[in-house]
């Protein structure tokens, strides 16, 4: 009896040094699989939510995400929207006419600073083809 206890305790502890080495070994491949569960997503207040409009103006491709309230339970108040700028080789920018989140605003970027006409900038930043701009939102009641 005891030889049989101690044969499943080696088996058992072989197959799982094999399990653990399986795991860390591939562990890109688990990675990329558990990614594509449909429960996984990446929270939008990193990423900047879906993008729901891309627009050409001139050689600068624009690209505006989805708005995002940003919350624990449910959606908070407050919230932003955020607007990629792609293949902007210049330091400084103007965009005219640019429809974001159901206004139309004009917005200027600097490095030392960033402006839209209706709405208050919260963050920017300048990236190596272009800029990444959030824009402050409200909610109405």
């Amino acid at each position: 009896m005891k030889k049989i206890i101690s044969f499943f305790a080696y088996l058992w502890a072989a197959l799982g040094t094999i399990i653990i080495l399986a795991v860390f070994i591939g562990m890109g491949g688990w990675q990329q699989l558990a990614m594509r569960l449909p429960f996984m997503r990446i929270d939008p207040v990193f990423t900047g939510g879906t993008v729901v409009d891309t627009l050409q103006v001139d050689s600068v491709m624009v690209l505006v995400h989805e708005p995002v309230f940003p919350g624990l339970f449910s959606e908070g108040d407050e919230g932003f929207v955020q607007i990629d700028v792609r293949q902007c080789p210049t330091d400084t920018l103007r965009l005219d006419s640019l429809p974001v989140a159901g206004n139309v605003i004009a917005l200027s970027l600097t490095p030392a600073s960033a402006m839209a006409n209706d709405l208050s900038v919260t963050e920017f930043a300048r990236i190596s083809d272009g800029w990444i701009v959030r824009l402050e939102l409200k909610k109405l009641d």
